[in-house]
C-alpha cells in the first residue's frame, strides 16, 4: 500500500472536510493541506436555501469548523488559490494564489473535491444584475441583500434546491413564480402522483408553479425585470435558476483521469482513480447505486461526507470502502416534509424493472388524537418477488424516520411479505396502531396475488 507523508486535498466543500478530518483520524503524522478557491473555509452548501430568508440567521453560520479547528487538526487551508492542473507523472499540482502568482506543490497522495458547477440555460440576459445561482456562500448572501427592495421573484427549476429557494423567497414575503420544464416538480426523487402532492401544497401556500414550459429569455436594463416563458411575460426582481449542477471534472480529465458513465470521475470502492495516488470524493465523483448497480452522480450531502471519510481514510493510509448509494433523501417546505429513498416507479421502469407500487393515505398520529395529519406513502416492489426497491413520503410529520426505516430495509433486501410483519410502535400522541409501511406492504401482497389469477 503507498505510504502517504503529504496529502493534498483539491476543494473546500463537506467532501473535502470530511477528507482532511478523516484522513487526520488515521494517521497523526501526515502533512495535510487543502485548496479551495473560495474566500471561506468548508461550510454547508444544503444550508444555503435557508439563510436567504434568514431562518438560518447569518449564512456564515454554516461555516461550522473554525481557523482553530483547522489548527488543532493540523490541517493547512489555502483560501484563494485555484488549481489548474494536475501532473500524475511528477505528483505535483499547479495553482494560482490570491495574488494571481502561479505556484506548484508536491503531493504523495491527492483527493479531489472540485463538487459541480451550475448548470445555466443559453438564452439572453443571464448576466444581468438581480439573476443567480445558488452554490455559494457569497451568492446566498448576495441573493439575501437583493431580496430587500424585491417584490416579484422567478426561480427556474423545481429540484430540491429550487423548491427551497422558492420557500424562502416565500416566506420573506415576495411574490413567487416556478417555472419546470419538466411535466412535475422533484422529478428526480418523486413520481407525478406523489409530486402532485407536494405542488398543491407550494399552491396552497401562494407559490405559483408553472409546469412544462420554457425559459427563452431574460429581459431588462442592467437588472433584469421580467422573464419570457414561450411568448409570456413574467415580471420579476429576482431571478434564481436552479437548472441543475454538472460535475466539475475539467482538472481530472486534463490530467487524463477517467470519466465514467455518468460523466463523474469514475472510482472504485476505495474512491481510487485510475491515477495511483488519487482519489475522487463528493459531486464530482460517481458512484454506483446499490439498488441497479449502475453509476449515478448522488449529489448530496450524505453521500459527500461518507465518499470523502473513505477517501481520506485511503489517502492516509488506511484502509475504507465506500458501497455506494440509495440516495435517501428528505426536505420540508412550509409544513410539509418530503422524503424520497432509491428508485421512483418510472426510475425503476426506465433500466428495464418490472415492478409493482403502492400508494397508500394514512395518518401520523390515531386519527382521533389532536394534531393528527395526513400522510401519503408510497412503496415501489420488484413484481417477481416483491423486494422493496423504493419509496416516498409526504407528510406533515416524520419523513425522516419513514426514509430511514424504508433505506435499511432496502438495503437489507426486505420483501413486502418481511414489511407485513413489521413489529412497529404505537402511542395515540405520535404514531398510529398501524404503520402505513406494513398497510402498503400488505395491499403490494394481495395486489400481486390478484393479477396472478
Amino acid at each position: 500500500m503507498l505510504q502517504s507523508k503529504k496529502l493534498v486535498i483539491v476543494g473546500g466543500g463537506a467532501a473535502a472536510l470530511s477528507a482532511a478530518m478523516n484522513a487526520r483520524k488515521e494517521n497523526r503524522d501526515i502533512q495535510i493541506t487543502m485548496f479551495t478557491d473560495e474566500k471561506v473555509l468548508p461550510y454547508s452548501r444544503c444550508g444555503l436555501p435557508f439563510t436567504i430568508d434568514g431562518e438560518i440567521p447569518d449564512a456564515k453560520n454554516l461555516i461550522t469548523q473554525k481557523d482553530n479547528f483547522f489548527k488543532i487538526i493540523k490541517v493547512t487551508t489555502r483560501l484563494r488559490c485555484r488549481v489548474t492542473g494536475i501532473e500524475p507523472g511528477t505528483n505535483r499540482i499547479t495553482y494560482i494564489d490570491e495574488t494571481q502568482k502561479e505556484n506548484s506543490e508536491c503531493y504523495d497522495t491527492l483527493i479531489l473535491c472540485t463538487g459541480a458547477k451550475p448548470v445555466l440555460p443559453k438564452i439572453p440576459g443571464v448576466d444581468k444584475k438581480g439573476v443567480f445561482v445558488l452554490r455559494t456562500l457569497e451568492d446566498a448572501i448576495n441573493i439575501s441583500a437583493r431580496m430587500k427592495q424585491a417584490k416579484r421573484a422567478v426561480v427556474v427549476g423545481a429540484g430540491l434546491i429550487g423548491l427551497e429557494t422558492a420557500y424562502a423567497l416565500k416566506k420573506a414575503g415576495i411574490n413567487v413564480w416556478v417555472i419546470e420544464l419538466l411535466d412535475t416538480v422533484l422529478k428526480p426523487v418523486l413520481d407525478n402522483d406523489m409530486a402532485k402532492l407536494v405542488k398543491e401544497k407550494l399552491e396552497q401556500h401562494g407559490i405559483k408553479v408553472l409546469l412544462g414550459k420554457k425559459v427563452t429569455g431574460v429581459e431588462g436594463g442592467e437588472n433584469v425585470s421580467k422573464v419570457i416563458v414561450e411568448g409570456e411575460e413574467f415580471p420579476c426582481d429576482v431571478l434564481v435558476f436552479a437548472t441543475g449542477v454538472k460535475p466539475d471534472v475539467e482538472l481530472a480529465k486534463n490530467a487524463g483521469i477517467e470519466l465514467g458513465e455518468a460523466g463523474g470521475i469514475k472510482v472504485n470502492e476505495r474512491m481510487e482513480t485510475n491515477k495511483q495516488g488519487i482519489y475522487a470524493a463528493g459531486d464530482c465523483a460517481e458512484s454506483i447505486h446499490r439498488v441497479t448497480g449502475k453509476p449515478v452522480l448522488s449529489m448530496l450531502g450524505t453521500s459527500a461526507v461518507r465518499q470523502g471519510k473513505v477517501a481520506g481514510v485511503n489517502a492516509a493510509g488506511g484502509n475504507a470502502v465506500y458501497r455506494g448509494t440509495l440516495n435517501a433523501t428528505v426536505t420540508r417546505l412550509f409544513d410539509t416534509e418530503i422524503g424520497s429513498v432509491s428508485i421512483t416507479e418510472w426510475q425503476a421502469k426506465a433500466v428495464g424493472m418490472d415492478v409493482v407500487s403502492v400508494a397508500v393515505p394514512w395518518k401520523t398520529r390515531a386519527e382521533y388524537f389532536p394534531g393528527a395529519s395526513e400522510i401519503k406513502l408510497k412503496l415501489v416492489f420488484l413484481k417477481e418477488n416483491l423486494r422493496l426497491v423504493g419509496g416516498q413520503v409526504v407528510t406533515k410529520e416524520g419523513a425522516t424516520g419513514y426514509v430511514n426505516l424504508l433505506s435499511l430495509a432496502i438495503d437489507r433486501g426486505l420483501s413486502a411479505g418481511d414489511l407485513v410483519h413489521l413489529d412497529t410502535c404505537y402511542s395515540p400522541p405520535v404514531a398510529d396502531v398501524w404503520n402505513p409501511v406494513c398497510i402498503a406492504a400488505e395491499l403490494a401482497v394481495k395486489k400481486t396475488a390478484e393479477k396472478s389469477f
